[in-house]
């Protein structure tokens, strides 16, 4: 099937190399303005050289150039109009960069492919399976679009899902702030998806399965590591006893939503003694929203350290001999599972939880008590 793009969100060595490699089109077949270079973390080994690359790359091919970004290519787009609802992003060396709450479509593609668009400005692709996901019912107290991604995760299983499109759709998503569609979008994507899309409801035709959940019900989930070491698993954290904690990051590309959660459960509180508390907003527009609204000095105030928006801290000491991790992002938890530390996904309450009682543990008591004060 050929499909023509409308934005393009290319990111690191793997995309860069491919432009290199690429030659110059004897005409512009894409829109410039809506391409997009992300240079990597501004943190990271290495960064200095990517980043020059990067300024060349998009001097050469007119792109714009955004510094830094570790994930959150998504929220970008849309924060600075390169993006909107039913557009489709062709995405190439983006951590997280198949997963939308925002109502577009981001397709990973390689190297041949991003030739192929810069050549013709389309580019041919397989379509998968596509799953629709009718989400029905009313969420719980903290109970966020996380819980719900982890869930329908765990249902599909580490590979259940893989090169299929999972199209999330219902009464839940509807009443979704964007924030929690894309933290949904990002834990659904543990199951390995091609891609992922929050729709509104459509005629039940067309798709490979229809999935059907009435989530009500649902309690704050969390995924870790595999029984075998591989894979994950997901399960309800009031099934949980006596999990320690000594990082937590609320991030590293908190919405605004997430971070006014946190916010709530830690305002006039103070960390555990033994946790360390990072806070990474997910875009400058999340950053000053919360900063404006007291979001952010009500966890400065608790103990969080603020990070750059989009960053986590260094991966020797957020993986550090010893301290198990609580992470409410899809990266953070890769990461994580990588240094082979003990790793915990969660919606940002139930981090904020942890970080309280420096364990794992239910936020939905202490949510309730808020909700009545």
């Amino acid at each position: 099937m050929t499909l023509r793009p409308d934005a393009l969100a290319l990111g690191g060595d793997e995309a860069l190399a491919a432009l290199e490699s690429a030659p110059a089109p004897a005409t512009r077949a894409w829109d410039a303005n809506r391409a997009i270079i992300f240079s990597g973390d501004c943190r990271g080994r290495g960064s200095s050289r990517l980043a020059a690359r990067a300024r060349a790359q998009a001097g050469a091919f007119g792109f714009r150039l955004v510094h830094p970004a570790a994930g959150c290519a998504v929220p970008v787009l849309h924060e600075r109009g390169l993006a909107g609802p039913g557009d489709l992003v062709a995405a190439l060396g983006l951590p997280g960069g198949r997963t939308s709450g925002h109502g577009s479509l981001v397709w990973p593609v390689d190297g041949g492919s991003l030739e192929e668009i810069l050549q013709r400005g389309t580019f041919k692709a397989d379509v998968p399976d596509i799953h629709r996901l009718e989400c029905r019912g009313e969420l719980g107290p903290a109970v966020g679009g996380v819980d719900v991604g982890l869930y329908v995760a765990g249902q599909f299983g580490p590979d259940g899902a893989r090169g299929a499109l999972l199209e999330f759709g219902g009464a839940v998503v509807d009443v979704m702030a964007e924030g929690e569609r894309e933290g949904m979008a990002a834990a659904a994507a543990l199951c390995e998806a091609a891609a992922i899309l929050c729709a509104p409801g459509t005629e039940a035709e067309g798709y490979n399965a229809l999935f059907d959940y009435d989530f009500t019900p649902l309690t704050p989930q969390f995924a870790g590591r595999g029984k075998d070491g591989a894979g994950f698993e997901v399960a309800p954290l009031a099934e949980v006893s006596h999990a320690f904690v000594r990082r937590v990051v609320i991030g590293p590309a908190a919405s605004g939503a997430e971070l006014r959660a946190a916010a709530r459960v830690l305002a006039g509180k103070s960390v555990h003694s033994d946790v360390q508390l990072w806070v990474s907003p997910g875009s400058r527009q999340a950053h000053f929203e919360a900063l404006a609204k007291g979001y952010l000095m009500d966890l400065i105030d608790a103990g969080a350290t603020v990070l750059p928006f989009c960053t986590l801290p260094w991966a020797e000491e957020l993986t550090a001999a010893g301290a198990a991790v609580a992470t409410t992002g899809l990266c953070g938890f890769k990461v994580c599972v990588a240094g082979e530390v003990e790793v915990y996904y969660v919606n940002s309450a139930s981090a904020a939880a942890a970080a309280l009682a420096g364990e794992l543990c239910d936020p939905t008591p202490l949510w309730k008590k808020l909700e009545s004060d």
